[in-house]
């Protein structure tokens, strides 16, 4: 006998099968066309209680990421999937490059389309980006050996690279992000921090680390006892700023950010 979970899969397989493929199709490319339109998703998710800042989206909820059904650490936003550090990355260094009236230039490192697409479209932002694999920004390279020369950049972004590397390229991609920033330059190097030392889980089976660490490719949890060391022996200053003074007229509530600072980094 079906259960009530089984009786909607046979149902779609007896309509596939009753209504020929040409009908079919078209619907599907339909169906994809409006998944990937965001005015369509705005509407759907259309409501106040939440606000989403990197698509300017205001919305009735955030989704939890697959790995996180109870939202305990991060929510997505159903408009444009921005995570928790996406929508803090973007209020500080939104806020940062609208301050000042000098132009910019910036690299962004594993570049997040949705974060891409906003950084990009700033008219006094020179923007750049680049991945390790080809075809996901305008430069492929590897963060631990850049191919830019000296104080190059006046802001860099990277957000949950530095724990899915090798232990070997970790200083030796912080000494990259140092080599190529101007004086005075910023940078905002995202990765989760967790009380006491750095825990090594390289050993640890990829299902296993995406069952308790959100993420098969994780390498590492750092710890706040040797992670901000790592940029101060590098040469950085690691700095501190509220993010209620980057969006002042909104609560970090109603953004759904669980944290109410973010760190920095200076080159001095």
């Amino acid at each position: 006998m079906l259960d009530k979970k089984s009786k909607p899969q046979v149902l779609r397989r007896i309509i596939l099968f009753a209504i020929p493929e040409s009908y079919i199709e078209p619907v599907r490319l339909w169906k994809r066309r409006l998944g990937n339109s965001r005015t369509l998703r705005k509407l759907l998710y259309y409501g106040r209680k939440y606000y989403c800042p990197v698509c300017d989206s205001h919305v009735r909820s955030f989704r939890a990421h697959p790995s996180d059904s109870e939202m305990r650490y991060d929510a997505l936003c159903p408009v444009c999937c921005a995570k928790g550090p996406h929508r803090r990355g973007w209020l500080y260094l939104n806020h940062y490059i609208q301050s000042g009236n000098t132009s910019l230039r910036m690299l962004h490192i594993a570049p997040e389309v949705h974060l891409s697409r906003r950084l990009s479209g700033i008219r006094k932002l020179s923007y750049f980006s680049g991945d390790i694999h080809a075809g996901k920004g305008d430069f492929q390279f590897d963060i631990a050996q850049m191919p830019f020369g000296d104080n190059v950049f006046d802001i860099i972004y990277c957000c949950h690279v530095l724990m899915m590397i090798p232990k070997v390229s970790v200083s030796m991609a912080i000494a990259e992000c140092y080599r190529v920033m101007r004086s005075g330059g910023v940078a905002v190097i995202e990765n989760p921090v967790a009380p006491g030392a750095t825990v090594d889980i390289s050993d640890q089976m990829p299902y296993e680390r995406e069952k308790r660490w959100f993420h098969s490719d994780v390498l590492r949890i750092f710890g706040e006892d040797d992670y901000w060391p790592l940029f101060r022996n590098a040469g950085f200053n690691v700095r501190s700023v509220s993010l209620d003074t980057c969006k002042p007229d909104i609560s970090l509530q109603k953004m759904m950010l669980y944290q109410n600072n973010i760190m920095f980094l200076e080159k001095r």
